[in-house]
């Protein structure tokens, strides 16, 4: 893990909060990410925001990265191959999303064991339990979303609790043992229709 933050060049005792989104879509409202982040940081000093992601608006991005005054702390990663071995190193993943379908990032948050605060709209609420095993926010409240990051970072208890049902929960429903036997029972259930 520490060697991952380094090559990061990331602290070893910082948290880290992290967001995996196409910086080509503006639906996946980054710079609520960046706002919630400035929140964050006025109350917690050791916390490191990471962006996985490329795109046409990450200087856009980044210059409002700048104009907040978290340039340091938010760092753009940009395309990467290794994602499963960054995402390892969160301690939190956000989804910050102004709609989404059935969101990939949050199945790889909970795959790498780790809590995710997210935006209640569209797909999310079908993965996520509030609560539970994650954080729901109004979709662009930054506040709220700044407020449930920090409550996590606060909680060591709460955020392994969290990651060990994320764990369970991607096991269960969304392995490929699972989705194979869903399949096959669905090809079952039309070809009994029409015998």
């Amino acid at each position: 893990m520490g060697e991952v933050k380094k090559n990061l060049d990331i602290r070893d005792d910082d948290y880290v909060v992290g967001i995996m989104a196409n910086l080509n879509r503006p639906v996946k409202r980054v710079g609520v990410f960046l706002k919630a982040a400035k929140e964050v940081l006025q109350i917690i000093y050791n916390v490191s925001f990471t962006i996985l992601g490329d795109g046409h608006l990450k200087s856009e991005l980044k210059e409002m990265a700048e104009q907040l005054r978290i340039s340091k702390e938010g760092i753009f990663l940009g395309r990467r191959n290794e994602i499963h071995l960054i995402i390892a190193n969160w301690d939190i993943g956000v989804i910050s999303s102004k709609s989404e379908g059935f969101s990939n990032s949050i199945l790889e948050y909970m795959a790498s064991g780790i809590p995710v605060v997210a935006t209640s709209v569209g797909g999310n609420k079908g993965i996520i339990e509030d609560g539970v095993n994650s954080f729901f926010v109004p979709q662009g409240d930054y506040i709220s979303m700044a407020e449930k990051i920090c409550a996590l970072i606060k909680d060591k208890n709460k955020r392994l609790q969290m990651a060990k049902k994320q764990l369970v929960i991607v096991q269960q429903k969304y392995a490929w043992e699972t989705k194979i036997k869903e399949v096959e029972s669905y090809y079952r259930r039309l070809i009994d229709m029409w015998s």
